[in-house]
C-alpha cells in the first residue's frame, strides 16, 4: 500500500512543474507566446510532468522529506 505522508509536497511539485515550462517560455519570448507554440508547450509539459513525478516515487523523494524537516530551538 502506498503511503503518501507528504502529499502537500506532491501538490506543490505538481503545480510548480506544470507552470515552469510556460513561465520559461514567457520569459524567453518577453511574454509574446504565439498560438503555434501552445500545443507543443502543452505536450512537453504533460510528458515532463509525468516523467518527473513517476521518477520521484521510486527514488523515495516524498518519503524522505520529513527526516530533514526539523528545527532546533535554543532558548537562552
Amino acid at each position: 500500500m502506498l503511503r503518501l505522508r507528504n502529499r502537500h509536497f506532491l501538490v506543490f511539485d505538481f503545480l510548480a512543474l506544470s507552470l515552469t515550462p510556460a513561465l520559461a517560455l514567457a520569459l524567453r519570448t518577453d511574454g509574446i507566446v504565439l498560438d503555434e507554440w501552445l500545443q507543443p508547450l502543452a505536450v512537453f509539459t504533460l510528458v515532463a510532468l509525468g516523467c518527473k513525478l513517476l521518477l520521484f516515487f521510486p527514488f523515495g523523494l516524498y518519503t524522505r522529506y520529513w527526516r530533514y524537516a526539523s528545527v532546533e530551538l535554543s532558548i537562552r
